[in-house]
Order: structure tokens, then sequence, then C-alpha cells
């Protein structure tokens, strides 16, 4: 059984929904397990970035922004003021 191989942060950022910065960023701190890095070239599993991230379906973790922002949360700021 062979795995294949996503070459390149902008093939891998497509694979998991996001763009060639945030993918970039990602795979600089190492936060995407399934990646490793030949020379300058990005290069990551495919089935690991499809468990790993759901193959971009959903992100894996709400932003600190997303988190405080919910719906209850504004319908409460919003009736008192």
């Amino acid at each position: 059984m062979s795995e294949e191989v996503v070459w390149g942060a902008a093939a891998i950022g497509r694979l998991i929904n996001r763009s060639p910065r945030q993918t970039h960023y990602l795979l600089s701190q190492g936060l995407i397990q399934a990646a490793g890095q030949l020379g300058t070239l990005w290069w990551a599993n495919r089935a690991g970035l499809i468990a790993q991230f759901g193959g971009g379906a959903t992100p894996t973790a709400k932003s600190e922004h997303e988190s405080r922002r919910t719906p209850d949360a504004e319908s409460a700021a919003h009736a008192t003021a």
C-alpha cells in the first residue's frame, strides 16, 4: 500500500481549506503533524492531513476571537445596552 504525498504548501492548503499564508504559518510552527520539509519544499501525507483536518470541511479548533463571539454573548450584550 503506497501512501499519497501532497507536495508544496499551496497544495497542502487547498486540501485543508486554508490560504497559502495560513498554511505556511501552520507548517513553519510544526502544527501540521503529517507534514515535513525537504530542503525548502513542504510535503504532507494526504491521509494524515484528512485525519487531522477532516479534509478541510471544518477547522480543528475555533480561534480565541470566534470562541468569545457566540450568539448568546452577543444577544446578552445587546440586551444590557
